[in-house]
């Protein structure tokens, strides 16, 4: 699994402590979303912040999950996990081969998903 962000990317919100453990869930979801989107990972191979940030918000959104059920001020947590869920979700639908730089120029195909196209209908 690759590591597409640190823990010290993860110094934005000092209220929410985020461990490797998140990290590690985070790194491992971004990779899902590339698989899932016909990336292989091992494409990329210099850092991408369109990445970097998707790692940092799921990191922070599942630390602040775990604050919520450790006790302390739970509406606050569930805010901040709620509002990095949407940043999450926005920094999702933005990972696509193009936005990673993956384009190749001479093969119109892999700038985009491939399923568009066209049949012929007819009756009989």
């Amino acid at each position: 699994m690759a590591n597409y962000a640190t823990l010290a990317d993860c110094t934005d919100d000092p209220l929410i402590p985020v461990q490797q453990i998140h990290l590690d869930r985070a790194n491992l979801y971004v990779e899902t979303i590339l698989r899932n989107r016909g990336i292989n990972p091992g494409e990329i191979t210099s850092s991408r912040p369109i990445l970097t940030d998707l790692a940092v918000y799921q990191a922070l959104r599942l630390a602040a999950i775990s604050q919520i059920t450790s006790g302390g001020n739970d509406d606050q947590q569930s805010r901040k996990a709620s509002e990095y869920g949407k940043l999450v979700k926005e920094q999702t639908e933005m990972v696509t081969r193009a936005a990673l730089g993956l384009v190749d120029l001479e093969d119109p195909a892999s700038a985009g998903s491939g399923i568009w196209g066209s049949i012929a209908l007819e009756r009989d």
